[in-house]
């Protein structure tokens, strides 16, 4: 398993999660299929699930998922699963770190 370097969003955010599987694959190996899933890593949500936004889309050996919602204060595992064409599986982990929408204030003009 591998760990990628984690992101952060504000709750109200929806964003584009990618795995690049290149790195895992031999040569003309290529990930034909992926599923992502959202865990609890620090914090509590009873629905992790429920950031998943679509479906998990694969290409050119990268899995990319949609998600959005969450918890504030809540940091969140997502784990990606990815098959190839070998029918070997690989399994990669981002942290996500979901902040408050009020986080960040703009000054005023």
């Amino acid at each position: 398993m591998a760990t990628q370097i984690g992101a952060s969003k504000m709750v109200s955010e929806s964003l584009d999660v990618s795995f690049d599987m290149l790195s895992r694959c031999t040569q003309g190996e290529t990930i034909v299929t992926a599923i992502v899933n959202i865990v609890v890593s620090s914090g509590i949500d009873p629905t992790p699930e429920d950031m998943i936004e679509g479906i998990t889309t694969v290409s050119n050996n990268i899995a990319t998922q949609r998600v959005g919602n969450g918890l504030p204060g809540v940091i969140y595992d997502v784990v990606c699963a990815a098959r190839s064409s070998l029918n070997n599986i690989f399994i990669n982990t981002m942290k996500l770190a979901v902040l408050s929408d009020n986080a960040l204030v703009p000054p005023e003009a």
